[in-house]
């Protein structure tokens, strides 16, 4: 690695071009993140032109992008129509992927490129499942622009300190690209089988209540399930910061780092945080979840049960929180760590604003605005972790916020999905009982 890197000073442009167009093809010689996060420090040393880098390295990757399509559209469909049987990926296999790519493959195809392995097989496996080239188009297009100018921008903010962070820098982009990866295989697994995970679920819905006995003792089952389960999850990120607290330190180093420079050199982005606060203010808190009651009294079909379940994510929320901490201050005596442990604010933004989201995606039928509903939701969930971020918080705490705050939504999602299918088995509760 250290040989390629240093002939770029040398060869400069033409070399970045083609080693993120062999990587993009599947052939990485190089990690494209250390690659451009080095000629962003080589910029910042004065040696190569920033423009010139920018275009170099967003055509490598458009090239890239483009050939591994080609070739994927070529011989892959052909191939795997013919063998893919074999090892379980026929035809209709290959129909539900392409049909899945040309819904929602725009999304992906956007941020491949900061997914490593993915962004290495994404182009042949377009190709083979007949994605529209226009969409694949647009999307990588729009992605290697972005993801060039990223990494650009963080070598070019590391500047001097290169030689510090870069080891550090490589181990948590691997890190975060393999979470980000099961993530996205997570989410395409429940879309492509949702339905036999609704069947698995209700088949265990009524094994449950035949333990049980009765629907009404599931319910508390699963609810104080649900409690228990929180509560453990946050336990072992308090116990595994505790381990790990020496470990997080050059992480959080090197995000403070990298804010000062790209965002406190500039006045402006103070007035934009501040502003930006206003959406984790406690007025904000106690207005969103009263316009969405408002609004499920007037959409909803089911409105006690999801206004029971909104009081229950957000008051519920604000309860584990406090308790845990309360907790966890008494057992410890290393205060300083506590309160840099979890942070409270990206908990709250994901519970309050992800119910919101959830149920406004639920009751409207118009696609254009329930995607317009998920950006919100992730523009403001971004833009509360980079605001704390600049106001001094630990990018750790940051995540665990969300982290935690993720598994409660998610949790008390589920408890209000389980609540809208027990009616329909209560018809059979009498024979479940026998």
């Amino acid at each position: 690695m250290n040989y390629i890197l240093n002939l770029i000073p040398q060869y400069g442009y033409i070399l970045v071009y083609a080693l993120l167009t062999v990587e993009l093809m599947g052939v990485p010689f190089l990690p494209g993140e250390i690659l451009m996060v080095y000629c962003g420090f080589l910029v910042f040393k004065g040696k190569l032109n920033f423009i010139l880098l920018f275009i170099s390295a967003t055509f490598g990757v458009i090239s890239g992008l483009t050939s591994s399509y080609l070739i994927g559209n070529k011989l892959g469909s052909t191939f795997f129509y013919k063998h893919g049987s074999k090892f379980h990926f026929g035809p209709d296999k290959i129909e539900k992927v392409s049909n899945l790519l040309n819904k929602y493959g725009l999304a992906l195809i956007v941020f491949i490129c900061f997914i490593p392995g993915l962004k290495h097989v994404i182009g042949y496996f377009s190709g083979m499942s007949s994605m529209n080239f226009k969409k694949y188009a647009i999307g990588g297009y729009l992605g290697a622009g972005f993801w060039s100018l990223t990494f650009l921008c963080i070598g070019n903010a590391l500047g001097s300190n290169w030689n510090q962070f870069h080891k550090y820098l490589l181990k948590y982009l691997v890190t975060g690209a393999i979470l980000i990866t099961v993530l996205i295989l997570l989410f395409y697994i429940i879309k492509i089988y949702r339905k036999k995970i609704f069947e698995f679920i209700t088949k265990i819905i009524i094994f449950l209540a035949n333990v049980f006995k009765s629907l009404e003792s599931l319910r508390i089952f699963v609810l104080i399930t649900t409690i228990v389960c929180i509560v453990c999850i946050d336990a072992f990120i308090n116990i595994v910061q505790g381990l790990l607290n020496n470990n997080f330190a050059p992480f959080n180093e090197i995000t403070y780092y990298l804010i000062e420079k790209i965002f406190m050199r500039y006045p402006i982005f103070s007035s934009i945080f501040k502003f930006l606060n206003i959406l984790t203010s406690d007025f904000m808190y106690i207005l969103i979840p009263l316009l969405l009651i408002m609004f499920i009294l007037y959409k909803s079909t089911l409105k006690g049960v999801e206004i029971k379940y909104l009081i229950l994510t957000v008051c519920g929320g604000f309860f584990i929180k406090f308790i845990l901490n309360y907790i966890v201050n008494i057992l410890s005596s290393n205060i300083e760590i506590l309160r840099n442990l979890l942070d409270g604010r990206c908990f709250t933004v994901i519970i309050i604003y992800g119910f919101t989201g959830y149920i406004l995606i639920k009751h409207i039928n118009n696609n254009i605005v329930k995607k317009s509903i998920v950006i919100i939701f992730l523009v403001i969930s971004c833009a509360t972790g980079v605001t704390n971020l600049f106001f001094k918080n630990d990018l750790s705490s940051v995540l665990a916020g969300y982290s935690l705050g993720s598994v409660w939504l998610t949790l008390n999602i589920i408890l209000l999905e389980i609540t809208n299918v027990l009616p329909n088995l209560k018809k059979s509760e009498k024979e479940i009982v026998k």
